[in-house]
């Protein structure tokens, strides 16, 4: 699946070559420690899935058919 073509959704990738996790505020309100990690949002903006760690394409189409809308 192609969510961008099928979905019309974006995603916002940030690499800054190095996290400062103790100063971010938006990673401690997560809680998170590492990298990587996904989340996906359902359309009422609740997370519907969270992945921390590596992820495979089909976890990343998982998590996105999981939070589509119901027809």
């Amino acid at each position: 699946m192609n969510a961008t073509v099928e979905l019309g959704c974006r995603a916002d990738v940030t690499n800054s070559g190095t996290v400062d996790f103790s100063s971010r505020p938006e990673l401690k309100a997560y809680g998170l420690r590492t990298e990587p990690w996904l989340f996906v949002f359902d359309d009422s903006g609740r997370i519907a899935t969270r992945i921390e760690g590596a992820f495979s394409v089909a976890d990343l189409e998982a998590a996105v058919e999981k939070a589509r809308p119901e027809p």
